[in-house]
């Protein structure tokens, strides 16, 4: 699958591409990004470039999707935005906002496109938000893109680096859930 761009009135959705190095590094020693995430402490210039050949490879296979969330008028990079193909028509979110575009609800509104998007070019019915209990800007940033919240699954996250498993919130977002709301 090629590529694909999303806009919304502020936000332009785009793949990761060469030239991005710099700003996956700098916003990903973001301590509140590596505790929460599977992104590493110390984050480097060869992990962005790895990262950027599996934006690709995700892109080929059409299972792995990602995209940098930037402001539409200046290009400028302020979050990340992956869909992961789970089973069936059902796939998986991950989001993240960069330090210096928190509190602007730019998250919620790539989120937002980006599973409208997936409803009806992938076919989805339903799209998954899965974050450790206790991310409260994850879980805002959730329920402002219209996520209904079903539940706690204990032990579900992956493995963190001291091995253990953190309990998960789990919500989801159907197409009705978009269906009217702005």
């Amino acid at each position: 699958m090629d590529p694909v761009e999303l806009r919304t009135d502020r936000l332009l959705l785009r793949s990761w591409a060469p030239g991005d190095e710099d700003v996956l590094v700098r916003g990903n020693h973001d301590p509140l990004i590596t505790r929460w995430t599977r992104v590493p402490e110390g984050y480097t210039r060869e992990q962005a470039v790895a990262r950027l050949a599996d934006v690709r490879e995700g892109w080929d296979a059409g299972d792995r999707l990602a995209w940098a969330v930037c402001d539409a008028t200046t290009g400028e990079v302020l979050a990340a935005l992956d869909l992961r193909h789970l089973a069936d028509d059902t796939w998986d979110v991950g989001f993240l906002c960069y330090a210096w575009a928190r509190g602007r609800g730019v998250v919620a509104e790539a989120t937002r496109a980006g599973a409208a998007w997936a409803f009806a070019t992938l076919g989805a019915s339903r799209v998954e938000w899965r974050a450790i209990v206790g991310n409260e800007r994850s879980r805002r940033a959730a329920d402002k893109a219209g996520f209904v919240h079903e539940g706690t699954l204990r032990g579900r996250h992956a493995a963190r680096p001291d091995g253990s498993h953190p309990d998960t919130w789990v919500a989801s977002l159907v197409p009705a859930d978009l269906v009217g709301a702005g």
